[in-house]
């Protein structure tokens, strides 16, 4: 997306052209999830400091297809560019990148929701599309927005294996050798899961936002589900949220300039279709629900 950004972000914005990126399962659930919890805090008259998701049951396989572009990129992505992707925020305006944040790479007890978590694979996607969001709509999502994500775990020793193994894996693919014994043992491009996997497949997530306070005053904690509880992430769920995102652009661009969506440039979902797709994705079976909002 970095390279889409730099060669046609000015001209879409001269043009009134809309590019919408990761409108799958990398990156729907993060970015809209988010959006959301920050849309719930902006109707309770409240700003996000910081949002975390935390992705609970998945079942699906991985792509071919999907894995070679990691490894390939992995391969063949100039240091310099892969350097600079590793930022937390690569992805926003040059005026915007700052911030603490870093990636999760080891066991953490998280809080607000009482669980162990672990790094999770597609959080260094995920996360630079949602801090992109908020740099976009600053308005929105608050001054010093914080966004994080991670894998749900059952227990510290669970946390602890996973993300040894995920550092591990990591290392591997780096390594010219290594990486050529990766593709012998998974999917090759053009393979994937069988029909009967992707129809028993799921995901879940479950999104903790914490509002900015004054000093003295209790933070609000806003919570919410989302999940496609039919379909498998990679296959069945992303075609849909692909099919859903897609005719929200072409149908809803009047609604989108209303309610102050983003109307040219190389977008986000939260940032070009916001809360009109996840309308439109929980009436197409997903789920997007607020749990609970508290004073904590």
């Amino acid at each position: 997306m970095r390279h889409i950004l730099d060669k046609y972000h000015a001209a879409a914005k001269q043009q009134g052209v809309r590019i919408v990126h990761c409108c799958g399962f990398d990156s729907i659930p993060s970015d809209l999830g988010t959006c959301l919890v920050v849309d719930h805090l902006n109707r309770l008259g409240k700003k996000a400091a910081s949002v975390t998701t935390l992705f609970g049951k998945i079942s699906g396989s991985a792509s071919g297809g999907t894995i070679e572009s990691i490894l390939n990129q992995l391969g063949n992505e100039p240091w310099k560019d892969q350097k600079a992707a590793a930022h937390p925020y690569s992805l926003n305006p040059p005026s915007s990148r700052q911030g603490s944040t870093t990636d999760q790479l080891l066991p953490k007890y998280n809080k607000d929701q009482g669980c162990w978590t672990c790094p999770f694979i597609m959080s260094s996607v995920n996360t630079r599309i949602v801090r992109r969001s908020a740099a976009l709509q600053s308005s929105l999502y608050g001054e010093n927005f914080k966004y994080n994500e991670a894998l749900k775990a059952g227990s510290f020793i669970g946390a602890a294996f996973v993300s040894l193994a995920t550092g591990l894996g990591a290392a591997a693919a780096l390594v010219p050798p290594l990486r050529f014994l990766i593709r012998k043992v998974v999917p090759k491009p053009g393979q994937g899961p069988s029909k009967k996997v992707q129809e028993a497949g799921f995901w879940s997530a479950t999104v903790s936002a914490r509002s900015q306070a004054a000093a003295g005053e209790q933070p609000v904690l806003v919570k919410a589900h989302i999940a496609d509880p039919a379909r498998d992430p990679g296959y069945w769920s992303t075609s849909r949220m692909l099919l859903e995102a897609a005719i929200c652009l072409a149908q809803q661009t009047e609604e989108a300039k209303l309610i102050g969506l983003q109307p040219s440039g190389v977008l986000t979902p939260a940032s070009a279709l916001g809360m009109l797709l996840v309308d439109r994705l929980r009436r197409a079976g997903f789920k997007f629900d607020i749990t609970g909002g508290t004073s904590s």
